[in-house]
């Protein structure tokens, strides 16, 4: 077999892993919703009472930079809480974020809606509206 096909079948092999990863981690995005998050501790035991966005992120994601004007306006609104997953290990594991950026909105303490990638400002305001 020549040094081609290795390739080509090595690259087809890495992008079949990484759709099956990709939709794993949707599938278990979706499987949250309707669940109520682990123990939260302060602030967020009381934030997740309302209506909440929460936006996951880590300051080494790309997309997440992408993301970070539009999420920077809605939380100066108080409209949608910022989480550092380097920072708040625990809030994520609540949470079960397995990638970033993630945007979960909470209601009344369960958890509505979750999306894992970049989402644009419309789309991140409507998220389970």
């Amino acid at each position: 077999m020549s040094v081609g096909m290795l390739a080509f079948f090595g690259v087809v092999a890495f992008l079949v892993v990484m759709f099956v990863m990709q939709a794993r981690i949707h599938r278990k995005a979706a499987a949250l919703v309707g669940t109520v998050p682990g123990p939260l501790p302060p602030p967020f035991d009381t934030v997740v009472q309302g209506d909440t966005l929460l936006w996951f992120h880590s300051p080494t994601c790309g997309p997440c930079r992408a993301m970070h004007a539009d999420v920077k306006a809605l939380e100066q609104e108080g409209r949608l809480h910022i989480v550092d997953v380097s920072q708040n290990l625990p809030i994520a594991r609540a949470f079960s974020v397995m990638a970033t950026p993630t945007t979960v909105r909470v209601r009344d303490g369960r958890i509505i809606a979750v999306h894992a990638g970049v989402l644009r400002r419309a789309a991140l305001e409507t998220l389970g509206t």
